[in-house]
């Protein structure tokens, strides 16, 4: 549901020690939807990505960051998912999330959906636990509702969970190290998180204090004082 400029604040700071390239994943931010899938969208952020550069994704880009780093490891020296999955195990269960982002996508795609209501529920999800809390929640509501809700749509039904390749047997040959990072009150995600630290010996597993699934908003300081002692 976010873009690229998510990730401006961070920026301020990240740019005094690197030179920060920031992506609008397809179907949001100014990314059009087109043809993407999973894999061909991995594909396009390889193709722009300078070698030997540190890799960082957030839910959706954290899956496409652990994709990449698992089968190009030889470019990136480090990797950071910040609440990310490495995918659902078989394909029933793969099959069963697609067809509940479909009928997400279904309610995008009405036509006289109510936009702001929608990401009103959205917030309400669990993994978004005290997100409402923060100051800055209103301008969040507002960025988002400049993404194109069938756009969004797209989005969900061709890189959704159900739509990723499960990762969990590369996890375990993986070489490179990984940092992953998931908020305390996003229990779904910190069990998800244990699991790949326990898959992968070349993962560090870091649990955010009072915050949910979108730590570099929530806890932005912290966020970047993690990456950069990890970096």
């Amino acid at each position: 549901m976010g873009s690229s400029a998510d990730f401006h604040p961070a920026i301020c700071t990240l740019s005094q020690y690197f030179y920060c390239i920031c992506v609008d994943l397809p179907g949001h931010g100014q990314t059009p939807i087109d043809d993407h899938n999973f894999v061909s969208t991995a594909e396009q952020i390889l193709a722009i990505a300078p070698d030997n550069c540190y890799l960082l994704g957030y839910s959706l880009g954290g899956r496409l960051a652990l994709y990449l780093a698992l089968h190009y490891p030889d470019r990136w020296p480090k990797v950071i998912l910040e609440s990310a999955s490495f995918g659902l195990p078989t394909a029933q269960m793969r099959q069963e999330r697609q067809c509940q982002d479909q009928a997400i996508a279904r309610k995008l795609r009405q036509p006289d959906l109510d936009f702001a209501a929608f990401l009103h529920n959205w917030y309400q999800q669990p993994v978004f636990t005290g997100i409402e809390a923060h100051p800055n929640f209103s301008e969040l509501m507002v960025s988002r509702s400049h993404n194109n809700p069938l756009s969004l749509a797209r989005s969900l039904e061709t890189m959704g969970l159900g739509q990723q390749p499960y990762l969990g047997e590369l996890l375990k040959t993986n070489t490179i190290p990984l940092l992953i990072l998931v908020g305390e009150q996003d229990p779904k995600f910190v069990e998800i998180g244990r699991q790949m630290l326990s898959l992968c010996q070349q993962s560090a597993l870091k649990v955010a204090p009072n915050c949910s699934h979108n730590i570099h908003f929530q806890r932005l300081d912290l966020w970047l004082k993690t990456l950069l002692e990890w970096i």
